[in-house]
């Protein structure tokens, strides 16, 4: 199990997703009770990368209520939903998953790569969110939050920070 999960993890990274999809499967197919989600957590980002709507769908659509679901995973279900135009089902669970921690750091830290990410973040939140939000951009060796002090005087808490050069 371990061999495939990592095998899976290094293929996403390197964005090689049809055989990290694969490893991945192979893995949860060994393990099935999938403690933490960790396995499960790492296919369903993998799937949503690549379009696959349907298996996302058989792996956690049942189970998207369960306390322990995290959140990113709530998110891409949010997501789905968005694309679905169940919009009232996005929201409910936009919010779900930002009452279990949801952040723009913990999307990057899941999507490893910059690009993907950006594009979640926009999708979830959406025309009218982004219109509604700020996004600071800051160097790497910098805080965004301190820019932001710096900006609006410590009236930046509904802002949405995005700590990463791929804004730049």
């Amino acid at each position: 199990v371990d061999i495939y999960n990592s095998g899976g993890i290094v293929n996403l990274i390197c964005g090689d997703l049809e055989n990290a999809k694969k490893n991945l499967k192979r893995a949860l197919s060994l393990a099935p009770n999938d403690q933490g989600w960790f396995v499960t957590s790492q296919l369903v980002v993998t799937l949503y990368q690549l379009g696959d709507v349907d298996e996302i769908k058989e792996l956690i659509f049942e189970k998207i209520d369960y306390i322990d679901m995290p959140a990113h995973m709530v998110a891409i279900y949010a997501a789905i939903q968005i694309d679905e135009n169940n919009l009232d089902e996005a929201k409910k669970y936009l919010e779900v998953a930002n009452k279990k921690g949801l952040t723009e750091a913990s999307i990057f830290r899941q999507f490893f790569k910059p690009k993907p990410a950006k594009e979640f973040i926009e999708k979830i939140l959406g025309v009218e969110g982004l219109r509604r939000s700020v996004v600071i951009a800051s160097p790497a060796d910098s805080s965004p939050l301190s820019i932001c002090f710096i900006i609006f005087g410590c009236l930046c808490s509904s802002a949405v920070i995005c700590a990463s050069k791929a804004f730049l």
